[in-house]
Formats: C-alpha cells, structure tokens, sequence
C-alpha cells in the first residue's frame, strides 16, 4: 500500500473499508494487531488487501490489559507512552487512524525525528485536519484519532458513519463477503498464545480469510 499512487476517491473508499473489515475479523476473535501501518497492507496485482506482520500481535484474553511498549512509533496509540496498562485493540483503532490519514494524505499525522517530541505529538493528539479533503473521511479519522480512550471509536461504529454508508449498494470492487466472518476459527499450535504461532482459517462460499506462513492474514474473493 505504501508503494501505490495516490489512491482516486472510489479506491480509498474500498482499501479504506477492508482495512476496518479485517482488522474488526481480528478484534472479533480478540486479536490485536498491535502493529498496524500502510506498510503492513499489501495489495496484490488483483487488486486484493492482505494483512501483513503478524509479530506482535496479542490474543487479548479475559479483558487482560496490556502492558508492553511496542509498535512502530508514528502509529503508536497516545495511552501506549503514558499508561501503565492498556487496551490492545483500542490502540490498534488510532493505528488504523494513523493509516487512513496516510492513505488520504499521502502525509502522516504525527511525525518528528525527535522521539520525545513525536511522543508529545501524539499525546496532545493535534494534528492537520484540514489536510483530508473528504470531510466525512475527516471525520472517521477523527473518531480513530481521539486521545481519549472511552470517546475513541469502535471498529463496528466507524463502518457505521456516513463515509461507509455513502457507496452503500454500488458496486466498486469491494470484497462484498469480508464481513461474513462467523467461521473464523483460531486454532493454535502450541499452548503459547502468541498469534504468530496459531492458525486462522475461514471458508464460506467464496469469501476467505486465512493466516498464512503463521504472518500473514489475507482477505479476498476467489
């Protein structure tokens, strides 16, 4: 995703949407990515988006809080720097926002060669707004962009906005079955729960979402 062009508005739409399809698969089945960015999206000559980089993922289990500082810095949530404990998957929503904001901008929120005044950056969570032209892709930003973790937005309730709602029933190369997720299956190797060690697996109809190489989650219609 990094490597491609300036994406028309119908491609930021699709690419934009099965980002949230397919990280919500994982939050669904309590997996955070934990290390969400562009680079970690690939988009094959089919024009099909695969998620890449399972390393640092997390089963978040039993509501269990994490508490490891890892990421890639720019995309790293505002609680990650400051709290002892946190939500892996709501950190994963400001990474997805981090992501979208690049997508639309070609630019990133955040940015400084500076560790400590990245992190203030991202703390005070400020940032070019106005540098997203699409207004209601502005505001979906926004809600991933919030510092506040209790008024930081679902994944079910960003496919909710009006952004999403706006191509409802046209058909723009969208894989129409990445929702149909309720037979995603985790089936780990080992007792060790780290994500890169298991299996996800998912076959209906024509739709499927797999883990591949134990790295590596694809989505696409075959």
């Amino acid at each position: 995703m990094i490597e491609k062009p300036e994406f028309t508005d119908e491609e930021l739409y699709k690419y934009s949407y099965e980002v949230l399809y397919a990280i919500k698969a994982c939050h669904e089945r309590n997996i955070a990515h934990s290390d969400i960015k562009p680079a970690n999206f690939l988009i094959d000559h089919y024009g099909r988006l695969k998620i890449s980089d399972f390393g640092l993922s997390t089963l978040y289990e039993n509501k269990q809080l994490c508490h490891v500082f890892k990421g890639t810095r720019m995309f790293m949530a505002p609680e990650i720097f400051s709290a002892d404990q946190y939500n892996p998957l709501v950190a994963d929503v400001w990474s997805i926002g981090v992501t979208l904001y690049y997508m639309a901008t070609r630019t990133f929120p955040f940015y400084s060669n500076d560790q400590l005044s990245l992190q203030r950056m991202i703390e005070a969570g400020i940032y070019a707004e106005d540098e997203i032209h699409n207004l209601l892709f502005r505001k979906v930003v926004s809600r991933c962009l919030e510092v506040n973790v209790h008024k930081r937005a679902t994944i079910a309730e960003l496919l909710e906005m009006p952004y999403f709602k706006q191509y409802a029933g046209e058909n723009i190369g969208l894989n129409n079955n990445m929702h149909k997720s309720q037979n995603l299956a985790i089936k780990p190797r080992s007792k060790d729960s780290s994500i890169y060690k298991s299996h996800l697996a998912f076959n209906r109809g024509s739709s499927r979402i797999h883990l591949t190489n134990s790295r590596s989650l694809e989505t696409f219609v075959e």
